[in-house]
């Protein structure tokens, strides 16, 4: 968790002070290695959380199968929703412009440092390293 955390906190905090002055070169060489890591983010979205939380949820529902169905049918609606917000990527992009982008990502860059330290501090909890405050 601590790692993990570490790295979140670093990609927010690329995604919050990130400035684009690149030349064309730089963004020729950075397009290619941003679509050499794109299959990447597919394991992040069915990652080990999102895969431990519907255990999790199945589990709790026993052997209520009104209550399994419904964790499967959240699920396939996140993925519904997911599955659109993808195919309109382009066309947000395109509304949003290249300022929206840009706030849009610092916010979310943002979002992403606080997950991270929250992450980092539960790792630190587990490892007994810190004490929880009540």
């Amino acid at each position: 968790k601590i790692a993990g955390g570490i790295l979140l906190f670093l990609v927010g905090l690329k995604m919050v002070l990130d400035t684009n002055d690149d030349s064309d070169d730089t963004k020729v060489k950075k397009s290619l290695s941003d679509q050499m890591v794109f299959p990447l983010a597919m394991p992040i979205m069915a990652g080990p959380a999102a895969i431990l939380t519907t255990v999790i949820l199945i589990k709790k529902a026993g052997d209520n199968y009104t209550q399994q169905a419904g964790v499967v049918g959240m699920i396939s609606l996140i993925l519904l929703i997911t599955f659109f917000l993808l195919l309109a990527s382009s066309q947000i992009s395109r509304i949003l412009g290249k300022q929206g982008s840009e706030i849009l990502t610092r916010i979310l860059g943002l979002l992403l440092c606080s997950l991270s330290v929250e992450m980092i501090i539960d790792g630190l909890v587990l490892g007994k390293v810190l004490t929880p405050a009540l």
